[in-house]
């Protein structure tokens, strides 16, 4: 099994995302993630100190 970037399905995407949100404990929202790529692009992860 070798590395191939963009080898994911849309749906894998979103659910990779889903999971490191979980993991990570942020809440969930009222409707699932969006399978759109542009759309996925525009979730920003903001730190706080």
């Amino acid at each position: 099994m070798g590395f191939r970037p963009g080898s994911l399905s849309r749906q894998e995407n979103v659910d990779v995302v889903s999971f490191i949100l979980r993991f990570n404990q942020f809440p969930s929202g009222k409707e699932e993630l969006p399978r759109e790529i542009q759309t996925l692009k525009q979730i920003l992860f903001k730190a706080q100190r």
